[in-house]
């Protein structure tokens, strides 16, 4: 059995997820959609890079993450419905993920959590090193976010699914009752927070 996966090359979260499962599964994986068995379509935003003639003949596999309710419109809804013609069964990472998909389509779902890489995302055993490589004062409170908070459409509005008003919120009453405060941010689109 062979999986294509489509591209999204956006230095994301889900290029990383995309290596990590070449790299597990390589027995698995081709680079030629038509040589497939199974499509799946990873980054669903781009599931139109796909030629519809692989997505009408091989069964097509659909990751959902979330859907913005106030973003999806009249347009997302079209989108949603034109890509679910081809689409088989979906896979969510949530079950708020699974119910908003019900509301939209009678394919099967079913829910699986991405996997964690433990050789990159581990309990840190001694902070004071890294507190050290980042010159942060071992009696500094870190509040850290590592998710893009503003939209990419201005670069100024506020991504409000991935709650960045709330996180200013936070920073804001630590600021109030700490003296020592460190933030940080990690990765792109931190336009809203840094502001």
């Amino acid at each position: 059995m062979k999986i294509y996966k489509n591209k999204i090359k956006e230095n994301w979260i889900i290029d990383r997820l995309i290596q990590e499962w070449d790299s597990e599964y390589p027995e698995f994986n081709t680079k030629n959609s038509k040589k497939a068995d199974i499509i799946w379509i990873i980054a669903p935003w781009l599931w139109k890079s796909v030629s519809k003639k692989d997505l009408k003949s091989k069964k097509v596999m659909c990751s959902i993450y979330h859907i913005d309710k106030e973003k999806f419109d009249e347009i997302q809804l079209l989108e949603f419905q034109q890509r679910d013609k081809y689409v088989d069964k979906y896979h969510v990472i949530s079950k708020k993920t699974e119910q908003q998909i019900k509301n939209l389509t009678d394919k099967p779902i079913f829910i699986k959590p991405f996997w964690i890489n433990q050789n990159i995302f581990y309990q840190l055993e001694n902070k004071e090193l890294i507190r050290n490589k980042y010159n942060i004062d071992s009696s500094n409170f870190v509040i850290a976010s590592f998710q893009r908070d503003t939209e990419g459409s201005d670069l100024i509005s506020p991504k409000l699914s991935k709650g960045p008003d709330r996180l200013v919120q936070v920073i804001e009453h630590f600021v109030k009752n700490e003296s020592n405060i460190t933030v940080l941010l990690a990765g792109k689109r931190r336009n809203f927070i840094i502001n």
